[in-house]
């Protein structure tokens, strides 16, 4: 969607696309490995930037239920972005979250998950999503 301005996303990219495709004729083929490259650099330094590591230097809110969430996943292709709400934060002896249990819908099927912190970015936060109901 950011890539065509369309409001309806595109499906899965029909196939794999290799950097000697960035260098062939096929225009189609060019602008597709260099929309999986954008994916690629979004997934690490962009969501990498949203979600900061404090872990010792600073205190940080907890994950808890009801947060909207971007699931990280290593093999995901692009405008294949799994988006859920943790059912279930999952806290260790000291109080800390360390892992939480996501919901989401997956080929129309609700699924859950469970997945350690650091592969969770939080998008709203329970608070904002109960404001933006109320009004």
């Amino acid at each position: 969607m950011l890539l065509t301005m369309k409001a309806r996303p595109a499906g899965p990219p029909p196939g794999v696309f290799v950097q000697t495709d960035l260098y062939t004729r096929r225009r189609w083929r060019r602008v597709q490995y260099l929309a999986d490259q954008f994916w690629l650099r979004w997934r690490r330094e962009y969501l990498q930037s949203i979600q900061p590591r404090r872990k010792w230097s600073s205190p940080r809110r907890n994950l808890t239920d009801g947060d909207v969430v971007l699931m990280k996943e290593e093999g995901a292709h692009r405008n294949d972005w799994p988006i859920g709400r943790v059912i279930e934060a999952i806290q260790n002896e000291h109080g800390q979250v360390r892992k939480a249990r996501a919901e989401l819908l997956r080929d129309g099927k609700k699924k859950t998950f469970l997945r350690p912190v650091k592969e969770l970015v939080v998008l709203v936060p329970t608070g904002t999503v109960d404001r933006q109901s109320s009004s």
